[in-house]
């Protein structure tokens, strides 16, 4: 069944839309050098309201960047207990749907509790390790893994109070319990394995168990959370460092991943009209590699992960885009933000874009698409000095073409 049917008059209106094409490199885009797509912002943020976050490594950099705005962060909270002080907040990380899935239902769905014989393993003697908790946190005693799960429950909980949720999807390859028929959300520690061999299986998602994992999510939220709740879902950017596939290399591996992912958040998004979309996963991955990617080639630069968690919560908590408010994006998010807001305010009312261009002068010089979006605006209005300034240090002066279109 189709997503989506238009009718001519409605597509070619839609096609109308500058963002319904890519651009170019002589006339500009939202590609080069950091990919900017477009997004819709249905709703706002309501100052300081708790907003709840799950899922994979780009909801902790959001949650930092919330809680710097005010924000309440409710699972930030856990890690202010005795029992998470010193843990790293990785620690909650949620990386596929159904456990994502598992963790609403143990916090919400009465029949579906958390059973501790089933997801609790010794692995020495008074050691024990959560099924459900990422490896890489040392075994514990029985009451430090009992008091750290009635925490997250406890945290999951909160969900219900909040009229924000950000989700974001991580992986579709996860290993999955046999004997008690539910995925887990990470690889369990080798111990675990040499311990039942035959227990744990390793699984890749298909379409219809990942998509149906988000809808039961979908539905639980709706059914036991506030009315008014809105859900924002993305896709991490970051990719799988390996696969446990066979004769398949990890870039095609993580490209289905991904793709998989990111299809299952488009259905789910038409479906439901409080759920809606937050490109990120585009943004990184359509961005120049250099820019974009570690040296690891797995992780995501501070520089786009400031960009991208600026773009979503100053555009959600932000309905006015003053000088004021322009300079806390830019200082948050640095010059791709500054290179963004430049090209929508040339664009804009003269004196808005006076004002903006005088008091970010500075970045002319420091950003070539900056001094082409100041350029841009000043031929506008025939600005041709400031205009000249602009293009002086620009690698390629476009200074003439451009004037003569201007006059």
């Amino acid at each position: 069944m189709s997503l989506i049917k238009l009718t001519y008059d409605q597509a070619i209106d839609h096609r109308r839309d500058p963002n319904s094409s890519w651009g170019d490199r002589l006339t500009g885009n939202r590609v080069e050098p950091i990919a900017r797509p477009a997004f819709d912002v249905p709703f706002r943020f309501e100052p300081g309201e708790p907003i709840f976050t799950i899922g994979s490594c780009f909801a902790r950099n959001v949650e930092t960047k919330l809680k710097e705005r005010g924000f309440g962060v409710p699972v930030r909270e856990l890690f202010q207990r005795d029992e998470f002080r010193s843990l790293d907040p990785g620690l909650i990380n949620n990386f596929g749907t159904p456990s994502i899935l598992n963790e609403f239902r143990w916090a919400l769905d009465p029949d579906h509790p958390f059973v501790e014989d089933e997801n609790f393993v010794e692995v020495a003697p008074e050691k024990w390790v959560d099924l459900h908790v990422i490896p890489s946190i040392r075994p514990a005693s029985l009451d430090v893994l009992r008091a750290r799960r009635r925490a997250i429950i406890e945290v999951n909980r909160s969900v219900v109070d909040c009229r924000v949720v950000i989700m974001t999807l991580g992986l579709v390859e996860l290993w999955y319990d046999e004997r008690h028929g539910r995925f887990l959300n990470s690889t369990p520690m080798t111990r675990v394995f040499t311990q039942d061999p035959e227990r744990f299986t390793f699984r890749v998602l298909d379409f219809a168990e990942c998509l149906d994992a988000m809808e039961r999510t979908v539905d639980l939220l709706k059914r036991t959370c506030r009315s008014d709740q809105q859900l924002i879902l993305t896709v991490s950017p970051v990719p799988m460092a390996s696969t446990f596939r066979g004769n398949t290399d990890v870039m095609v591996a993580n490209t289905y991943s991904k793709s998989l992912l990111r299809t299952v958040a488009e259905h789910v998004c038409l479906r439901h009209a409080h759920v809606h979309y937050f490109p990120s996963y585009e943004s990184v991955v359509l961005s120049d590699r250099s820019r974009a990617w570690m040296e690891d080639l797995v992780h995501v630069t501070d520089e786009l992960i400031r960009f991208n968690i600026t773009r979503m919560v100053q555009a959600y908590a932000s309905e006015s885009q003053g000088l004021a408010e322009h300079r806390e994006a830019i200082a948050n998010g640095g010059l791709p933000i500054a290179v963004e807001r430049a090209q929508k305010v040339a664009q804009g009312p003269r004196a808005e874009g006076e004002e903006f261009f005088a008091a970010f002068d500075d970045l002319i010089e420091q950003s070539p698409e900056f001094a082409l979006a100041a350029l841009r605006f000043h031929l506008r209005f025939r600005q041709v000095e400031q205009a000249k300034r602009c293009a002086a240090g620009l690698p390629v002066d476009p200074l003439d073409p451009m004037l003569a279109q201007a006059r």
